[in-house]
């Protein structure tokens, strides 16, 4: 069989001459366009027939395999070659090329790359590939698809998020594309994915000697373990973790714009930044209730870890979080502060501490949040309080923070004057007399003042998994409208609304659906847990289809179905509630 060449489209996205392969560990990579096997037919003498050559020697005559698997550095080089020929879109997606490849139809590539298809969305079942496609292709498909999943795609693409180990020399998905900033953590840059194309941050730690080793780990494992229980719209999410020989990493999603001490830098001269800021203290605030909710406590709240993309301000870097889902209660001794200036009184002193230390430290970033939306400015307030006691850290200026919010009541906005009441009660000295940040976002939410002080995203009385009359073309409904609010989580998880993004109707074939079943089982109630968690992961791909990200959407759903199914246990398929799913027009 000959080798099927794609013409050139103008439109297609370009990408550069020179493919760089990034293998582990960072920083060893290999120019694929000066390698000399793989000599670029634009800047060499090689003819551009022998590129295709060493192309086909991936494959053997008429298209089947040499052998049982490619690895990940055999698909990365024939990403090279089919970008070395001008092929850059199908570069893009060299695994899709390779099945195609290998059952003699790569004349559908371009149909698959047109409906928004990457590499991403293998492994493919049944009904998640396009309509258009034979059932005869569609066979052969499946049963060739196993030839390229490999441990990549197992990174990125797996939602248990499990880790994954990568040997020296084995590629790394990644492409480096900006370097973000570093600390004692470790390091933060921007990589895109090869498989997805999409964009994350990610944190790597280096290794260090034997004796620091543990150590390390150690702190890996804290973070690592309570990232994995984070599934929150207004908190940093996990998409993956791996470890080299070299270096611990987790792969993380958004990458934000800033932080929120830039953020407010530069709020006060917008007005709408200070618009968006007053609205982060309902969200935040829930984004905390979630997270005392899920028996975690941040430990370490201050505006350098909240992140802020678009009109999202997200918590984050919990690597000091405590855990506390196998203990009897939250109240721990043991744990330092990180950062002074924010830390409760109770923590500077090494007494008792709980999640009430958390709604201290949240307190003091909403005081000068508060600040900033007076027309002051921070270092001001620092100042202030330096004069007083010689140093600035919230927890020796308690009456100055008072006097402070005395004077800041008497500027600017009257409506700003309502976070200063909730701010008096975040700050009290005594941890018991602090209110939970449940109780704080009532009191957001109930604030009768012509502003918003929490997004639509978090407010109480909106519910984020109802569907409008508006986009009925872009959610469809499971059982006529049935929504999440019954009495018992446990009858929650067995009807809760599955919504997905119509993606039908923007080229792009729906996933698997689950298929209609109906029925009636008992459901202990010892899942409510569970359940509530799996609402926050539904109700957090709500949010992001309504924001137009459909791909993050339906990762979200996915992951709601499986938990759900994986809680009824292996006969919950006929006790599913109808589930209907858009299929490929």
């Amino acid at each position: 069989m000959g080798i099927l060449v794609g013409a050139y489209r103008p439109d297609q996205r370009p990408l550069p001459t020179i493919w760089r392969l990034h293998i582990a560990s960072p920083g060893l990579e290999m120019d694929i366009g000066r390698n000399q096997d793989f000599d670029d037919p634009a800047t060499s003498r090689t003819p551009y027939r022998t590129v295709e050559q060493k192309l086909g020697d991936f494959f053997s005559t008429g298209g089947e395999r040499r052998k049982a698997s490619y690895s990940d550095r055999e698909i990365q080089q024939i990403s090279g070659l089919l970008c070395a020929t001008g092929r850059q879109s199908w570069s893009a997606v060299p695994r899709v090329y390779i099945v195609l490849r290998l059952i003699n139809r790569l004349e559908l590539l371009d149909m698959f790359i047109d409906q928004g298809i990457t590499d991403i969305w293998l492994p493919f079942a049944e009904r998640s590939l396009p309509g258009t496609l034979s059932p005869s292709v569609r066979a052969q498909f499946l049963e060739c698809q196993s030839v390229v999943l490999t441990k990549s795609l197992d990174l990125e693409n797996r939602g248990d998020r499990k880790h994954t180990h990568f040997r020296e020399g084995e590629p790394l998905p990644f492409e480096v594309k900006a370097y973000l900033g570093s600390g004692g953590y470790g390091t933060v840059d921007k990589v895109i994915s090869l498989l997805s194309h999409r964009e994350y941050a990610r944190k790597t730690f280096r290794r260090r000697n034997f004796s620091r080793a543990k150590e390390d780990i150690n702190s890996f494992l804290t973070e690592i373990k309570v990232l994995k229980r984070i599934q929150h719209i207004h908190c940093i999410e996990l998409i993956g973790s791996y470890t080299d020989p070299k270096y611990f990493a987790f792969i993380m999603s958004p990458v934000a714009d800033c932080n929120l001490t830039e953020y407010m830098s530069s709020a006060a001269d917008s007005a709408d930044k200070r618009s968006l800021l007053r609205t982060f203290f309902g969200c935040l605030t829930n984004g905390l209730r979630y997270l005392h909710g899920s028996k975690i406590r941040h430990r370490d709240i201050k505006p350098e870890n909240i992140l802020v993309k678009d009109d999202r301000a997200l918590l984050s870097d919990f690597g000091i979080a405590l855990d506390w889902e196998h203990l009897s209660r939250s109240t721990t001794t043991a744990d330092s502060a990180k950062s002074p200036i924010y830390c409760a009184p109770e923590v500077a002193q090494y007494h008792k501490r709980n999640s009430s230390s958390d709604i201290w430290s949240l307190g003091c970033v909403f005081l000068e949040m508060t600040t900033v939306l007076k027309g002051e400015k921070i270092i001001d307030m620092r100042t202030f309080f330096k004069d007083r006691n010689d140093h600035h850290r919230f927890y020796g200026n308690i009456d100055e923070a008072k006097e402070w919010m005395g004077m800041l009541q008497r500027l600017g906005a009257d409506e700003d004057n309502e976070p200063l009441n909730w701010i008096k009660g975040m700050l009290d000295q005594k941890p018991e007399s602090r209110p939970t940040a449940l109780a704080l976002l009532e009191d957001i939410n109930s604030t009768d003042v012509p502003v918003l002080f929490c997004g639509p995203c978090c407010r109480q009385d909106e519910d984020s998994s109802d569907g409008s009359d508006s986009d009925g073309e872009l959610w469809e409904d499971n059982h006529g409208h049935q929504n999440v609010e019954t009495k018992s989580n446990a009858l929650k998880l067995r009807h809760m609304p599955i919504r997905r993004p119509n993606l039908a109707d923007r080229g792009v074939p729906s996933l698997s659906p689950i298929q209609p079943r109906t029925g009636a089982a008992n459901v202990d109630g010892s899942i409510n847990d569970t359940t509530k968690e799996l609402i926050e992961i539904h109700n957090l791909g709500v949010a992001y289809g309504r924001q137009g990200r459909l791909a993050e959407a339906e990762a979200m759903f996915k992951r709601a179905l499986a938990g759900r199914e994986k809680v009824l246990g292996p006969d919950h398929e006929s006790t599913l509630a109808t589930v209907h799913s858009p299929q490929p027009t």
